[in-house]
């Protein structure tokens, strides 16, 4: 389907890769990972035919559909509504519906028997087409996809200008869902996502028919969808088969082999220099010392790659605090006319470690805010506890940094009685060694920022973590060294995050908030005493079965669509029984001709030849008479049946 052959690239004149092959099949899933500016997404570009290699080849196949997710939206933010934005893809779909719209104006109007037949086969064969396309459904499974990523039905009508970048992110998901194109090309997919959002687009994509190549740092995710995994290492894409975790363990494998090869050669290599030392001014030794020289000029010597630096983030151990961590006391907080909580009431205890998890739009993040008193509460109160220091990590963490500060300056601010070797020590455990903490904030990178918001966190030892989405921009390894110090923590926890591996490995509990954003209702909070496989099993054991056909109500789209086929239906027949009845009445008087001949008694008497051919004539032309009304009246007996078909579609859309 797409294949890279022996592909290189440089980028800014770096060698990113070199004697690249990859091949993508049919409906595989693959994972592509690296290294932070090792060249996926570059490589992801050479795919699509954005950028061209540098030597080697790309081949895609002639009839190939590619949809690309970038990392950050793209396209206008203009005042197309959200539905039409989505639908827009339609692409063939599109095409195939104006064309019948052509036809059913060319019939309405009329034309000649030869031109309507024509026409006529042309809107079944469209018709075909459309219905193979999903042409009838296209809206409703454009709004079942806006749905499953967050968005709400009043969305539908608003214009994309009207949502943030990461909400375009999803809508142009949405977009290429709908398009279901033979390969996608997904690039961070889940980065703007919640946790129901990214649990909805794992199921979707694992029921997707196309090829899928995807770039994540969400392990989870990566575990539950690829097969495959290509991994750029060293200017090569190595492959391996599985997911993500078996791809972790068979790199070690190989790395380790890799190593043990390289360690034997370097002592072959010592030992055939020292070979070579000791004998080369004896003469009788001339011969093996010169072989040897040759055998080393020739080797090719096994390079085992650096590993990259690691991020080592360890929490320091917090001061005591009292039992109760935070009280909340008959609390009510809205915006506007929306009331998100109401009369609400909380308390954490010390050492509680607790995600809260809901559907989008919910008051999860209202609740983060009203916990580390970023958010006041129009009524009631929010209370600290005896001894209790709390550090709030936000989704916008990193925007609140300064640029023009240097790394250690951004830190030094927030620092009490730090000095300067404590702060370098401490930045250097998050990847910002030696020098780097003199560069300016305003050059770093999305995930370099994320690191030192965190560590900026981190100067004074808070007792009480509130971190809502902490892995944004972050990497596989600085993920896992998060989800690592956040499990020897020994203070208390309050988690929002999309990444289910840290979820489960941080979370003992989980504090449900549930709320209809659609309804004037405020959010109900329910604390679930376990962690959040078993919240899930649970939940999976409380959904209610599927009633068995239940009748769905149609969208007034789906109703157009089904109208409109009934109309086609009815002069589809329509046309059916005029032929009949035009070739009946031919028929019928060529027969009323034959009777005509046979009743004069001189036919038999003057050529009893000619008498005996009519006579054989008259019984075809009988015979095709009586099939032709039988036919007639079964079509007739058809269009009767479906203009009342069509009439009662009518009543329901009047």
């Amino acid at each position: 389907m797409l294949s890279l052959h022996q592909v290189e690239k440089r980028a800014g004149g770096r060698l990113l890769y070199e004697g690249v092959t990859l091949r993508i099949a049919q409906g595989e899933r693959w994972g592509l990972v690296g290294a932070n500016g090792s060249g996926k997404t570059t490589l992801f570009r050479l795919l699509a035919g954005e950028e061209e290699v540098d030597a080697g080849r790309v081949a895609r196949r002639r009839d190939l559909t590619l949809g690309y997710l970038r990392q950050e939206a793209v396209g206008a933010a203009d005042e197309t509504p959200l539905l039409v934005h989505t639908t827009g893809s339609r692409g063939e779909v599109a095409t195939v519906e104006a064309a019948l719209a052509a036809v059913e104006a060319r019939l309405a109007h009329g034309g000649t028997r030869e031109e309507l037949g024509a026409w006529a086969a042309e809107q079944g064969e469209l018709f075909e087409r459309f219905q193979a396309l999903g042409g009838f459904d296209l809206e409703a499974r454009a709004e079942a996809i806006l749905h499953g990523l967050g968005f709400r039905h009043a969305d539908f009508v608003r214009p994309i200008r009207a949502f943030s970048g990461g909400w375009r992110m999803r809508a142009e998901l949405a977009r290429l869902l709908l398009a279901a194109p033979d390969l996608l090309l997904l690039d961070e997919p889940t980065n703007h996502l919640d946790l129901a959002s990214v649990e909805w687009l794992e199921g979707y994509l694992k029921g997707f028919p196309g090829a899928i190549l995807l770039i994540s740092h969400d392990r989870a995710f990566l575990n539950h969808l690829v097969t495959k995994v290509a991994s750029v290492e060293g200017g090569a894409v190595v492959t391996y088969r599985g997911n993500y975790d078996a791809f972790e363990r068979q790199q070690q494998e190989r790395q380790a082999l890799k190593a043990q090869a390289a360690a034997n050669q370097e002592r072959q290599i010592r030992d055939t220099e020292r070979f070579i030392a000791r004998f080369r001014s004896q003469a009788n030794k001339a011969r093996q010392v010169q072989s040897r020289v040759k055998q080393l000029a020739r080797m090719e010597r096994i390079e085992v790659e650096k590993g990259s630096a690691s991020v080592h983030i360890r929490f320091p151990q917090p001061p005591r605090s009292g039992r109760v961590v935070v009280e909340v006391e008959g609390v009510d907080k809205g915006y506007g006319d929306t009331a998100v909580y109401r009369d609400l009431a909380l308390t954490l205890e010390r050492g509680q470690r607790i995600a809260l998890a809901g559907p989008n739009g919910a008051g999860k993040s209202t609740l983060m805010k009203l916990l580390a008193g970023v958010e006041l509460p129009d009524r009631g109160t929010v209370t600290l506890g005896t001894g209790v220091k709390r550090a709030y990590f936000s989704q916008h963490s990193a925007d609140t940094l300064h640029p023009e500060r240097t790394l250690l300056e951004e830190v030094r601010a927030v620092a009490q009685d730090r000095t300067v070797t404590e702060l370098r020590a401490l930045l250097g455990r998050f990847l910002f060694p030696g020098n780097a903490v003199d560069k300016r904030v305003a050059v770093l990178s999305g995930g370099e920022r994320s690191r030192l918001a965190l560590a900026r966190l981190l100067v004074q030892p808070p007792n009480l973590l509130l971190l809502d989405e902490p892995t944004n921009h972050l990497d596989m390894a600085a993920r896992e060294a998060l989800a690592a110090a956040l499990a020897e923590y020994t203070g208390t926890v309050v988690l929002i995050t999309h990444d289910r591996h840290l979820l489960q490995r941080v979370a003992k509990e989980i504090l449900v908030v549930e709320r209809d954003p659609d309804r004037d209702d405020p959010a109900t909070v329910t604390l679930f005493p376990g962690d959040y496989a078993a919240y899930n099993r649970a939940r999976a054991e409380a959904a209610p079965a599927a009633a068995p056909n239940r009748p769905v109500k149609k969208r007034p789209r789906r109703r157009r669509e089904d109208q409109r086929k009934a109309k086609a239906e009815v002069n589809r027949l329509k046309r059916e029984v005029d032929e009949l009845e035009q070739e009946l009445e031919v028929v019928m008087a060529e027969q009323g001709e034959l009777d005509e001949r046979l009743a004069d008694p001189d036919l038999y008497n003057n050529d009893p030849t000619l008498f005996d051919e009519t006579i054989r004539r008259h019984q075809e032309v009988e015979r095709r008479a009586a099939r032709l009304t039988e036919r007639w009246e079964e079509r007739l007996a058809a269009l009767e049946m479906a203009q009342e078909a069509l009439a009662e579609k009518d009543g329901a859309m009047g």
